[in-house]
């Protein structure tokens, strides 16, 4: 079996809240049949479907390719899952929803086909989130059908250490296309791999300071090195999973509001980022105690694909960046003032492509077992003075403060797939440790989808409603 050693993404192998997820609502039905066929011929393109990883004695991490086998598929019966949450209550009785789920066993890719009227994709979504991945064995990613009468919904929730948003978007993509095309043959095994640091801008490349940083942090790593284990990572993931509460909240601007909203960023010469972030830096600083008058931190998320060396724009891979800013809410001005100054700063950071691509350079550099133990220092039982200042400098953090901000901006795919139409997708962001809140935003066929992470630890739902109310209420007032 093939190996391709895993770089840049090396930091969120053992990350706890790291898993990236896609909703796609789709006009038409869709057979399990289908469905495992489509993605066992999307695999061929995209070899990460059917990877784990292996990480050898001295840290170093390789996907496996092929190592998850093709499975006769088959149907296991699991009835009776039950979902309760207060927003299926009706005349203040509180209903169940009963899934009748088959697993069928795509190419070793687990694809769950559930019958649900109710259409509670959230709640599905988050009972495979809250599932740690097995990384010995792969697969690296869950895809679940919901069915419904001439339509249907597609989940997916995938490890990030394949791909990261723009990634997961063209596997939706190529998903479509198998099942609207069938007899589609794929002629040539030209795979899609991640191709590390080698394809990015020259003038990408770490300069003297933080090159002598990163070997001066792998240098004293070796006096407390150590590799762990994956079952040390399961409990930590677990216990994570259970103290931290990892939740999301969804938000949709119609096609009106949406429109709204853009023609007001033109008047103002404002990006839809922009003004999204002020208004949810408005909501956070306003609900949240100790954040008023604060310079909060945001995490501002870049696709670094545009400026590579060869095409990257179809693969499942991580080419994602991020650069960051310090901003204060002003109330003395309104939502539009605000928004410009957070444009003028991200601008100012983005600009240069040291600053663009120095997060993929750094951690292609850096020993990864170190950020294995900056996550162990920080969410487990284990200790390190190294661990914790890689931990600090990357924003590793159980003291939540800030918001990240993961943007696929348009989504350019076609709507259409034969007899099948996409009428709204919806991306979940990992949860990034040290946010108070992170968003995922997609603008799809006129409207705006919003997921909004955060920790039922450090937030409660009233708190994290309010904000979002308040956000909502600037954006449309």
């Amino acid at each position: 079996m093939r190996k391709v050693k895993v770089k840049s993404e090396r930091i969120y192998l053992r990350a706890p809240d790291m898993n990236v997820g896609m909703k796609v609502d789709i006009d038409g039905e869709v057979s399990a049949d289908q469905l495992y066929r489509a993605v066992e011929k999307v695999s061929i393109i995209h070899p990460l479907l059917k990877a784990s990883i292996d990480v050898e004695e001295s840290g170093k991490a390789y996907y496996v390719l092929d190592s998850v086998d093709a499975i006769t598929p088959r149907y296991i019966d699991t009835t009776d899952i039950e979902i309760k949450k207060s927003d299926l209550k009706k005349n203040n009785k509180k209903k169940e929803c009963k899934h009748q789920d088959y697993v069928v066993k795509a190419g070793g890719i687990n694809i769950e086909y559930a019958d649900d009227d109710k259409g509670e994709w959230q709640e599905v979504f988050k009972k495979y989130d809250n599932l740690v991945f097995d990384l010995v064995n792969g697969p690296l990613i869950r895809i679940i059908l919901i069915r419904r009468s001439g339509a249907c919904t597609l989940i997916i929730v995938g490890h990030h250490i394949i791909g990261d948003a723009y990634g997961f978007v063209s596997l939706v993509k190529d998903i479509m296309t198998m099942l609207a095309y069938s007899d589609m043959e794929i002629l040539e095994k030209n795979p899609f791999l991640p191709k590390g640091i080698n394809v990015m801008p020259p003038k990408s490349q770490l300069g003297f300071i933080n090159k002598f940083l990163v070997n001066n942090i792998n240098k004293q790593w070796q006096k407390e090195k150590r590799v762990f284990s994956d079952s040390e990572y399961r409990n930590m993931f677990n216990d994570y999973r259970m103290t931290y509460n990892s939740n999301f909240k969804m938000l949709h601007l119609d096609s009106y509001a949406t429109l709204k909203l853009k023609n007001r960023c033109r008047e103002h010469n404002i990006t839809f980022n922009s003004v999204i972030i002020s208004a949810f830096l408005y909501g956070l600083q306003h609900n949240i105690p100790g954040h008023y008058h604060n310079k909060e931190r945001i995490e501002f998320g870049l696709n670094a694909r545009k400026k590579l060396s060869v095409d990257m724009r179809d693969t499942l891979a991580n080419y994602s960046s991020l650069v960051s800013i310090q901003k204060e809410y002003d109330d003395t001005v309104d939502i539009w003032t605000n928004a410009a100054d957070i444009r003028k700063k991200i601008n100012k950071r983005k600009s240069s492509v040291k600053n663009r691509y120095l997060l993929l350079q750094f951690m292609s550099k850096i020993d990864g077992n170190i950020l294995d133990a900056a996550h162990f220092d920080t969410f487990g039982d284990y200790s390190s003075k190294t661990a914790k200042k890689v931990a600090d400098m990357l924003g590793i953090s159980n003291d939540y403060r800030g918001l990240g901000i993961s943007n696929i901006a348009e989504c350019s795919i076609p709507t259409d797939y034969g007899r099948y139409r996409i009428n709204d997708i919806a991306y979940v962001c990992p949860n990034q440790s040290g946010n108070d809140i992170s968003l995922g935003i997609i603008y799809f066929n006129g409207q705006i989808n919003i997921s909004v992470r955060y920790s039922g630890k450090n937030i409660n739902e009233k708190q994290i409603n309010q904000i979002c109310h308040d956000a909502l209420d600037k954006l449309y007032n």
